[in-house]
């Protein structure tokens, strides 16, 4: 059994499904009230500036009562729904996207450059034509059976859609690159959303102090925010303030300071000298307190540390050279490398 391709411009489907010739089978389908007002304006600005998107499936039958064919949506109501609202000026695209000639825009307020994108954008569609609907079932049943199982942080993408969400989303795409060219990620961590998961990490940090951050609590610093985000634009500033300190390592750039573990205290380190709530603060003391033995917490730079780890066989005891090295994701040795990296970048770099 075969789906055979039928692109489509977005024009033409939208008015397809406005004369019924092409609808919706509720049998494949959820409600399309789970995509809210953010996602469906990113996926239509993903539209007008020509990104590609998923295919979207139709099945091709036969009305015998009307005599007339008919095109029912296997996979894609929720996006179709979104083009064909957005179409008939009953989408207002968010304030939040990353396109500024698109914020806050109907189609019938857009330029006619962007109403042409729009319009004149070739959907990927595939079309079974011929075949039962049970052989259509069978079909739907098994694209979904082998999709690659979500990660957690994909599923935290597909599941909020608030302005948390968008938040970490406007940073990650502004960062993406420079994430890339200092090694913090790779091409293959930023498929599965692995700068999404720093970002995140990071603020929740910043707001409750450094924990062994699960699942759990990271879920709950999308749910907390999913309708409001008051701290939205001060922690923008910080995050911003923060990422660029810590991504201007100069010299010391491709060092071990840029693996994720450590880049993540590292720019802990920084929002935590522009203005450190009270629970990084804690942080910073409890891991002062678990390196107090060494002694040297405040006369070591970064160059120091990164000296401390290049020689780790010969310091593998010292607690900074531990904490980079043991169980580097759970709550002490973060706080450890908080503490020394808080300590290093109030002390200039010796050139």
């Amino acid at each position: 059994m075969k789906a055979f391709s039928s692109p489509m411009a977005v024009g033409d489907y939208c008015n397809d499904m406005i004369l019924n010739k092409i609808v919706v089978n509720p049998e494949y389908q959820r409600s399309p009230k789970i995509w809210k007002g953010e996602a469906r304006s990113f996926f239509i600005e993903s539209i007008i500036l020509g990104y590609p998107i998923p295919k979207l499936f139709l099945h091709s039958k036969i009305v015998l009562k009307t005599k007339q064919s008919i095109k029912e949506i296997v996979d894609g109501q929720q996006r179709s729904m979104a083009l064909r609202d957005f179409f008939n000026n009953k989408l207002r695209l968010s304030k939040n996207i990353e396109t500024e000639e698109l914020r806050g825009k109907t189609y019938n307020l857009l330029a006619d450059e962007f109403k042409e994108a729009f319009l004149s954008y070739s959907l990927p569609l595939d079309q079974f034509t011929g075949v039962s609907d049970s052989s259509v079932r069978e079909a739907f049943r098994r694209m979904n059976s082998n999709n690659v199982p979500l990660n957690e942080e994909e599923k935290r993408h597909a599941r909020y859609q608030g302005p948390f969400k968008w938040f970490v989303n406007a940073l990650a795409t502004e960062y993406k690159d420079r994430f890339l060219d200092a090694g913090v990620l790779s091409a293959r961590d930023f498929i599965r959303m692995s700068d999404y998961k720093l970002i995140t990490d990071i603020v929740y940090a910043i707001i409750h102090g450094i924990l062994t951050t699960k699942s759990k609590e990271l879920d709950s610093i999308y749910s907390n925010y999913d309708k409001e985000f008051p701290q939205e634009e001060a922690l923008t500033t910080q995050m911003k303030s923060a990422l660029d300190a810590a991504l201007d390592l100069g010299p010391l750039k491709s060092t071990d300071l840029c693996k994720p573990y450590i880049f993540y205290t590292l720019v802990l380190a920084h929002a935590a000298r522009q203005q450190a709530t009270i629970e990084l603060q804690a942080s910073i003391q409890r891991g002062r307190e678990h390196a107090a033995a060494a002694g040297d917490i405040d006369q070591l730079d970064l160059t120091d540390l990164i000296e401390l780890l290049d020689g780790s066989e010969v310091h593998a005891i010292h607690p900074f050279v531990k904490a980079c090295s043991e169980k580097t994701n759970v709550k002490e040795p973060r706080e450890v490398r908080l503490a020394y990296l808080h300590a290093a970048i109030g002390r200039p770099v010796e050139q």
